[in-house]
């Protein structure tokens, strides 16, 4: 229940935004702490004049919960630009904990710009967890002291009598039931550092833990595997197996027996690793089945200082090529997605420059496709761009910006005509890989799981027709579909010594 109304919180945040976050360098600094009313940075101490990394992006989570999608990575990009892009402060994995409007900073590889996840938090939240109990492993007793001293602080946020609908719950004399139920309030207001106006939520545990231990809707295949992050994954039906790539770099395998017990944990095992492609990522790929090959994009994910496309041979995996698409000396791009045609051109996203890479089918490049429909006019749209691509059997490739959402088909029988696909209904915000389902179904894997896409005028418009949410925690960054039914592959493992990965069927409901 809110402690606010929601008209007052996103007035406040709009504020915010339009002072704090715009009048410093245009929002590319981050959310300065202090602004006077006449639009300048105070002066007056330390703290004012400085610009919190974690606060910004805590900042941004609570624009977020409030429907204030664009504010709020236009907010939380401001300290990517300043911490990490090439024309910024060059903190990179050293981000501090405050920077001034001048680049003097404080505190280097502080903890609390990992306030990111509230971010997370915000975009994946569950729906069911409002009403959950506190878990009886948790001490009850201490919960209830810190959350009666809360309480009494709470009573000081009085609004009007004719606001007394919207009262939130503490402002109430606290009963023990609610004290009970609401028992990691103060833990979540002391993790996350989330201001008061916020309209709280109040999972009984950590967020990504209540995503965890919740029972899954639809079948899932679980696997083991050595490393933590698997960023696609694709069936090859003619070896009753998953594909997946390395985000280390190589490819594994995770064979399914015939006879598999749903539930029971499967094994990975590595297929192909190249030395000479060590410190770069194997990101999307596709398996070109005409030509018994599997067409896969390597990166350096961290630098962006060198793309390339690999080809195997998918019965001895040995190297076909190995296409170098961007170096050192070239302007910074990450190789992302590939998609192939019917005559084995291959064609490879680049998600940091927005255009892609023509390779034919011997593996020489060819050429690439750019337009100016690529570049979103909002700078912080642009941080990753064009991302998941599909070949259409009827001549043409579909593509999904991703901190846009917009959707584009290049025509490559018309000298690659780029148009954009009006979304008419939906949003495809935060889309990465994608899968084709028919000639008028596509599948949009990303944040939130994964949505349905359908067209019926050759993809000139298109709408989002239904919705997956699956374990969002765990990032869904591809499809692929299995037996007639689509599976989501999704990056991020969990446990240890052991990490356990997952690849979730999608049930799209409207």
């Amino acid at each position: 229940m809110p402690i606010v109304d929601q008209h007052k919180a996103q007035s406040a945040l709009e504020k915010v935004y339009n002072y704090n976050v715009l009048k410093v360098k245009n929002g590319k600094l981050g959310a300065v702490n202090g602004m006077l009313p006449d639009g300048t940075v105070d002066m007056t101490t330390l703290q004012s004049r400085e610009i919190w990394s974690g606060v910004t992006y805590a900042v941004a989570a609570t624009m977020i919960q409030e429907d204030m999608l664009d504010m709020a990575f236009h907010t939380a990009g401001g300290v990517h630009a300043a911490a990490w892009s090439e024309e910024g402060l060059g903190y990179s994995f050293q981000t501090p904990e405050a920077w001034t409007t001048t680049g003097e900073f404080r505190s280097l590889a502080y903890m609390r710009p990992l306030a990111i996840w509230a971010m997370q938090w915000a975009l994946s939240r569950p729906n069911k967890v409002l009403n959950q109990e506190v878990r009886p492993e948790v001490d009850q007793v201490s919960l209830l002291r810190h959350e009666a001293g809360f309480a009494r602080v709470a009573q000081l946020l009085k609004l009007p009598p004719e606001e007394a609908a919207s009262r939130s719950i503490l402002q109430s004399p606290p009963e023990p039931k609610q004290l009970q139920n609401n028992g990691f309030l103060p833990l979540l207001l002391t993790q996350t550092a989330l201001p008061l106006l916020h309209p709280l939520r109040r999972p009984p545990r950590l967020p990504h833990l209540s995503l965890e231990l919740a029972a899954p809707t639809t079948h899932v295949y679980h696997y083991h595997a050595a490393g933590w992050f698997r960023e696609c994954a694709k069936w090859d039906d003619l070896n009753r197996r998953f594909l997946v790539s390395f985000m280390s770099g190589g490819i594994g395998q995770i064979p399914v027996p015939a006879d598999h017990t749903p539930g029971a944990v499967l094994e990975e095992s590595t297929l192909v690793k190249h030395v000479d492609l060590a410190n770069n990522a194997s990101l999307g790929f596709v398996v070109d089945r005409p030509r018994n090959r599997l067409l896969v994009t390597t990166a350096d994910v961290m630098g962006n200082r060198y793309s390339a496309l690999a080809a195997d041979d998918l019965s001895t995996w040995d190297r076909l090529f190995l296409t170098q698409l961007s170096g050192p000396s070239d302007p910074k791009a990450m190789s992302d997605d590939v998609a192939v045609d019917s005559e084995g051109n291959a064609y490879v996203t680049d998600c940091a420059g927005s255009f892609i890479w023509k390779v034919g089918v011997d593996g020489k490049f060819l050429s690439t496709i750019k337009s100016p429909l690529f570049t979103p006019k909002e700078w912080y749209k642009a941080i990753v761009g064009l991302n998941g691509i599909v070949y259409h059997p009827d001549g043409y490739l579909i593509v999904i910006h991703t901190f846009s959402g917009n959707l584009f088909k290049i025509d490559i029988s018309k000298g690659d005509e780029v148009k954009q696909i009006k979304i008419v209904e939906g949003s495809l915000k935060f889309g990465d890989g994608l899968e084709l389902l028919s000639p008028t179904q596509l599948v949009v894997a990303g944040n939130p799981s994964g949505r349905l896409v359908e067209s019926t005028d050759g993809w000139e418009t298109a709408s989002v027709v239904g919705k997956f949410s699956g374990p969002k925690h765990r990032l869904a960054t591809a499809a692929t579909v299995k037996d007639g039914k689509v599976y989501l592959n999704h990056m991020v493992a969990m446990g240890y010594p052991k990490k356990k990965h997952v690849i979730v069927e999608a049930v799209f409901t409207a």
